[in-house]
């Protein structure tokens, strides 16, 4: 309350969790406080890598293109990483996958993350 009444501003500076998935915006929007940057729901928008993906592919802003190829929750693909031989079974299965059409031995990258975390 003394902050609404003293039109205080948060500066939100706080990296993960809380102060990036919309739940520290929204205390601060409850209790009529100011804050820097977005707001809750485009707080917790960001910190879903897939739906970010989505809605950027949904507004193709400026021509760019953004997409999700593949998301797993099976940690058995990951953990198959664990062995040379299963690793160079697994990347190949990977590559079928998400590049049908590459030519062989075209140049090809994945990227793992979770979904659901602050890590860029």
């Amino acid at each position: 309350n003394e902050a609404a009444a003293t039109e205080a501003v948060v500066f939100i500076a706080v990296h993960g969790g809380p102060g990036e998935d919309g739940r520290l915006q929204a205390a601060c929007e409850a209790a009529g406080v100011a804050h820097t940057g977005p707001g809750p729901e485009t707080s917790a928008l960001c910190m879903d890598k897939v739906a970010t993906g989505e809605r950027l592919r949904a507004a193709a802003l400026l021509g760019r293109v953004s997409t999700t190829a593949k998301v797993t929750r099976k940690h058995t693909e990951l953990a198959a990483l664990s062995s040379t031989v299963a690793a160079e079974a697994t990347w190949a299965k990977l590559q079928s996958a998400l590049w049908p059409t590459a030519a062989p031995g075209a140049p090809t990258a994945i990227c793992i993350k979770p979904s659901g975390d602050g890590c860029s």
